[in-house]
């Protein structure tokens, strides 16, 4: 599933603003991952923003910094989809496997 976040503000070591345009995709064993997202969009976007927000523009341009991001991204909409999954019993736990950027511009 593709999921765009749209532009962020970021900063740099010096406190110079940067544009941030982050776009991904989502892979999942679970079949309604669709739906899901679609239902808790606003949860996810704010997890993706706050990762975002708390990492400079210099860590994020690095190789180490994007995979760390993913690694993040991929742990924190895990968290938002099973608390809100909890109840029902059909639907895995963690089971977003990756995440894959597909924009990743910073300006």
């Amino acid at each position: 599933m593709e999921f765009a976040s749209g532009s962020l503000n970021l900063t740099d070591s010096r406190g110079k603003e940067k544009l941030m345009k982050l776009s991904f995709s989502i892979k999942s064993t679970e079949p309604t991952i669709v739906a899901i997202v679609e239902n808790y969009k606003a949860e996810i976007i704010d997890v993706v923003i706050s990762q975002i927000s708390a990492r400079g523009s210099e860590e994020l341009l690095t190789v180490g910094g994007k995979n760390l991001l993913k690694d993040e991204l991929m742990q924190d909409i895990n968290n938002v989809i099973n608390e809100v999954t909890a109840s029902n019993t059909e639907v895995k736990r963690n089971n977003v496997n990756a995440i894959l950027f597909t924009t990743f511009v910073i300006k």
